[in-house]
């Protein structure tokens, strides 16, 4: 069984252009504070996310419980986001004292959650770097995106995944058979497909 960590840091993720890379570098060293990934379901956004965290402090591996996260699909009332928004706000346990928030799929969050996530992401400045996801960007308030640096995040083509299909191979022991591409790659390059058809291997 090939398994993939879904935390792994930046440097394991291949982005899908220079764009993309150039973005993720610069949140990782902390000259972007505040990221949306927006692309297709199962583009691998989400994971992206936890990437870029841990890449950007490697301690969150021994405190994860400084990274808030908000899947709106399914807590996207006000109450939800002012809950997370305290959260983020308490000192973290990791050496840099920082809360970290990621918001998955924002574009579904109520139209009054979305505007105090909107009021309120300039009050978090520099002490608590923010990742949005959104497979709809077109649903976003303009207010909203212009507060946070945009990326695409599409699909990696078929030779760019079957790069990290070799590396996550190599890295768990696994020798690929002829047949095994083929295998891993039937439905696409859906990053949640590859996952679950490594794991069958």
């Amino acid at each position: 069984m090939v398994k993939v960590s879904a935390y792994s840091g930046w440097g394991d993720i291949i982005p899908p252009h220079r764009t993309a890379k150039t973005a993720g570098d610069a949140f990782v060293s902390g000259g972007l504070n505040q990221l949306l990934l927006e692309g297709p379901p199962g583009s691998g956004k989400t994971s992206a996310a936890y990437a870029l965290l841990y890449s950007r402090c490697p301690d969150l591996h021994k405190t994860p419980s400084d990274i808030a996260y908000l899947n709106a699909a399914a807590y996207r009332t006000e109450h939800d986001v002012v809950s997370k928004l305290d959260e983020v706000r308490m000192y973290g346990l990791n050496p840099t004292g920082q809360r970290f928030l990621i918001v998955d799929e924002v574009d579904c969050l109520a139209s009054v959650a979305a505007s105090t996530l909107k009021g309120k992401l300039d009050s978090l400045g520099s002490h608590v770097p923010v990742i949005t996801t959104t497979n709809h960007l077109h649903k976003l308030d303009p207010a909203l995106v212009s507060r946070i640096k945009t990326v695409h995040w599409n699909r990696l083509n078929v030779g760019q995944m079957t790069s990290w299909i070799k590396v996550q191979c190599a890295k768990a022991g696994y020798s690929l058979k002829g047949t095994d591409l083929a295998t891993i790659l039937a439905d696409g390059t859906d990053y949640r497909k590859v996952i679950q058809n490594l794991a069958m291997l």
